[in-house]
């Protein structure tokens, strides 16, 4: 995966933090916006996840809601 979704996280914090004043966090992970999947450190299936953390949340993104896999036209899968 390229770095679509985390360069568009990034836009966002910067944009908000430029319009509303410095105070919206950096927060590089896999839940808000996303850091592709070779940089992530540890990836859980949902088993392990709730394992570890009982109020975890599981999201289930078709393939053709992310923009690098419509330009790609790589729109069928899913990632979860």
């Amino acid at each position: 995966m390229m770095l679509v979704q985390s360069a568009g996280y990034e836009a966002r914090i910067a944009v908000e933090n430029a319009i509303l004043g410095v105070g919206q966090p950096y927060t590089p992970n896999c839940a808000h916006g996303g850091l592709p999947t070779g940089v992530r450190q540890r990836r859980l299936n949902e088993e392990q996840a709730r394992a570890t953390e009982k109020d975890c949340v599981v999201a289930v993104v078709p393939y053709a809601d992310l923009d690098r896999a419509v330009i790609d036209d790589h729109t069928e899968g899913f990632c979860n």
